[in-house]
């Protein structure tokens, strides 16, 4: 058989407020100062769609096939922080009673493709597999150690075995194929030669009870 989905999520706002932030001025003899008052803005969950189709071949046999659209570039576009409110009053000299800082972000959209296959061995026993392919978001004058280096490609293997009427047990393995980045961002304080590479492997097992 054949089965077609489809979903959407709207963007929704994620602004910070209330925070405290402590700025450090030893360098300027003042140590380190606390601001009492600090918004944070600027990031979105960002809007998304989701349409995946599912295929049965034969009874033993599952399909998949997923693009997921991620709407980054209104998500995300700079990052905001004011602080105010100092703990100290009056100030030492040349220390600031607000601080208002920027970062561009500027984020790209991501169009995501997710590939799957899950086979029944037996009335038991299942196996997946999985791949997954998104690209870096970031452009990468805006690349700072904060926002890291984003795996683009993502492999998983899977299986799961009934182990009674209610408890069942699965084991997966995943991992992060390697990327790396070469950091060019004119605001950030780091040498040109500066580089990040990311890779990862990771093993999830969950016991699961159907009630």
């Amino acid at each position: 058989g054949l089965t077609l989905g489809l979903t959407w999520r709207n963007r929704t706002r994620l602004d910070l407020e209330q925070g405290a932030l402590t700025v450090n001025y030893e360098a300027l003899e003042a140590g380190r100062i606390a601001y009492r008052d600090v918004r944070f803005t600027g990031v979105s969950i960002p809007q998304d769609v989701q349409l995946g189709l599912l295929y049965a071949p034969a009874k033993s046999w599952l399909l998949s096939v997923e693009w997921n659209w991620i709407d980054w570039s209104r998500a995300i576009r700079e990052f905001r922080v004011e602080a105010q409110d100092p703990e100290r009053n009056p100030l030492p000299l040349l220390i600031p009673n607000e601080i208002v800082q920027l970062q561009a972000v500027e984020l790209r959209d991501q169009h995501a493709i997710s590939l799957g296959v899950m086979h029944q061995l037996d009335e038991r026993t299942s196996l997946r597999a999985g791949y997954n392919y998104a690209r870096q978001p970031v452009p990468g004058k805006n690349l700072t150690p904060l926002i890291a280096a984003i795996p683009e490609a993502h492999y998983a293997l899977g299986v799961g075995r009934a182990l009674s009427k209610t408890w069942s047990v699965d084991l997966g393995l995943f991992y992060n194929a390697p990327v790396s980045v070469r950091y060019a961002n004119p605001n950030s304080p780091i040498t040109e030669d500066a580089r990040e590479k990311h890779e990862a492997i990771s093993l999830l097992m969950t016991f699961s009870r159907n009630w």
